[in-house]
């Protein structure tokens, strides 16, 4: 009798730390969605006269700025690897994720004036030739530098 009481308490015990093990894994780990902040997990439909993307790096990559900032350092810049926004955040490109009218890139290592800031995404549509609008924290339309 005493073997199936300690048998018993045995597999209860496994059982509770199992259970414990399970919830601290599942508290600790960001849900589905949230492992790039405020990066979208699916790409919206854009309207049907929406210009298209192409390719990234060859329409999208370059200078960019808000009317009449280019020449400032309020420039924004895309690149291959990298983005800058306008005198405030660099960051590294992750993933760059091609949807329909518009591209989603997800950032890593973003540094603001020295200190580490969150992982971000960052949504670029189209709005016609050296025109687009960039939705990161807020949505702002840039035009192409030079």
């Amino acid at each position: 009798m005493m073997t199936k009481s300690f048998a018993l308490l045995t597999v209860f015990v496994l059982a509770a730390c199992q259970m414990e093990a399970g919830d601290q894994e599942s508290a600790e780990a960001p849900a589905s969605g949230d492992l790039r902040g405020d990066a979208p997990d699916t790409v919206e439909t854009p309207p049907a006269d929406a210009p298209e993307f192409t390719d990234y790096a060859a329409d999208y990559t370059g200078e960019w700025a808000a009317a009449g900032d280019c020449g400032t350092p309020m420039t924004w810049e895309f690149a291959v690897d990298h983005v800058y926004t306008a005198g405030e955040m660099a960051c590294d490109i992750a993933e760059i994720r091609n949807g329909p009218g518009q591209i989603n890139l997800l950032t890593e290592n973003c540094m603001a004036e020295g200190a580490a800031q969150p992982d971000y995404g960052f949504t670029l549509t189209p709005l016609g030739e050296d025109r687009m609008e960039v939705d990161f924290r807020a949505k702002t339309v840039l035009e192409r530098c030079g």
